[in-house]
């Protein structure tokens, strides 16, 4: 067994979490627990079951239960020295060495959760976690399930909408082709998910979905006989998983007849055993026909749409250029004078004169008037009038359009 808390962190399967930056959540917190989770039952110990190792440090004391049938019993500190009763004559070697291995499992329980813990504060910023820390001791009197628990309870709340997905997905309906270890993880995933976001179904919830499954497949149908037949105080989830391997390894032995279900790319058609889940296939393949077919109708009267918009769009852009090449007609006969105009002439095609309006020629405009008329403005334009004489306007749009 390791004896420093760097050897140990060495020893795990995952030395170094995956980081969170920033903010946690429920998707990054429950990430980290996982590789925790990993890590802390690697540490074999004869505590509990002796098959989980220390994940009592990583998990809830309901969860551990879950999947032990033996409770764990977390080590206390047995002290500095054994204790010998006064008078013991006999059996004091074997006092001292289960004092010495009381100590060995105490020292063992105490590391790996230091070393845990360590493995949190270096993978979430200090920020998230601060409010666990004391002012003068730290983090040294925090266990790694306080600060796992601190991090749901502030960051980890599912939204009543990944509640809804994660029932969706337990509820994902059971394909009895491919191996029955799919559906127990389908159902175990979605109840420590639950677990941890702080919102556990029932056990009866789980075996209610678990079975649902199974029948809604129509391939367990004496499996599913049997199960309703049982007592409710036998109707366990280790009992559910039991009967239904038995069921699914019968299941592969009868229909398959020795061809591998999960790889088989013919295996669809050795299930002649199955009229139902044939039917319940051609009636799938209709309804996608038909929406097919809805979706191809929608899509061509899409297009016939856009097709007139396009037509529209065309016509109006060819007025457009018939437009331009007049203009630009108009532009070749305007700056063919050798007269200059104004710049802003030049935007109306036409010379423009404050007192005579548009009706000039091409050598007057404001600035060349020779019969300027009261309050004349030599600076007036075709585009700025300032106050001028529209006579002639017309004639210009006209020539625009």
């Amino acid at each position: 067994m390791p004896e420093t808390i760097e050897s140990i962190i060495d020893s795990f399967p995952h030395p170094t979490l995956t980081p969170i930056e920033g903010i946690p959540t429920f998707a990054t917190i429950r990430q980290i627990q996982v590789e925790l989770n990993s890590n802390s039952s690697s540490i074999h110990s004869n505590l509990g079951n002796g098959q989980l190792g220390l994940l009592f440090l990583t998990v809830s004391p309901t969860t551990y239960d879950d999947l032990s049938d033996v409770p764990f019993i977390p080590p206390e500190n047995p002290g500095p020295v054994p204790i010998i009763p006064r008078g013991t004559t006999s059996g004091r070697a074997d006092i001292r060495a289960q004092h010495v291995e009381q100590k060995r499992m105490f020292n063992e329980y105490i590391r790996t959760d230091k070393a845990l813990k360590s493995q949190i504060i270096l993978a979430v910023e200090d920020l998230y976690i601060k409010a666990l820390k004391h002012r003068i001791t730290g983090y040294a009197n925090i266990t790694t399930r306080e600060m796992l628990e601190h991090l749901y309870s502030s960051y980890g709340k599912m939204t009543p909408q990944d509640l809804q997905h994660l029932d969706e997905d337990m509820k994902k309906p059971y394909d009895p082709h491919l191996p029955i270890e799919n559906l127990f993880d389908q159902i175990e995933n979605a109840k420590d998910l639950a677990n941890a976001a702080g919102a556990p179904y029932a056990d009866a919830q789980l075996l209610n979905t678990a079975y649902n499954l199974v029948f809604q497949s129509n391939v367990f149908k004496d499996t599913c006989r049997d199960w309703r037949r049982l007592q409710s105080a036998q109707k366990t989830w280790p009992t559910f998983k039991t009967m239904f391997t038995e069921a699914h390894q019968d299941f592969r032995d009868t229909t398959i007849q020795g061809q591998t279900p999960y790889h088989s790319a013919n295996a669809a058609s050795q299930y002649d055993t199955l009229p139902t889940e044939a039917t319940t296939a051609l009636a799938n393949l209709a309804a996608a026909t038909a929406t097919d077919r809805a979706a191809l109708a929608a899509l061509t009267s899409t297009n016939e749409h856009l097709s007139k918009q396009l037509s529209s769009v065309t016509k109006s852009l060819t007025q457009a250029l018939d437009k331009i090449q007049r203009l630009e007609s108009l532009v070749k006969s305007t700056t063919s004078n050798s007269t200059p105009i104004s710049n802003y002439d030049h935007q109306l095609f036409r010379p423009y004169c404050w007192s005579h309006g548009f009706r000039v020629s091409r050598n007057h405009n404001s600035a060349t008037c020779k019969a300027p008329k009261e309050g004349h403005q030599k600076k007036a334009t075709a585009i700025n009038r300032l106050g001028g004489t529209e006579i002639g306007l017309n004639d210009v749009k006209n020539t625009l359009e």
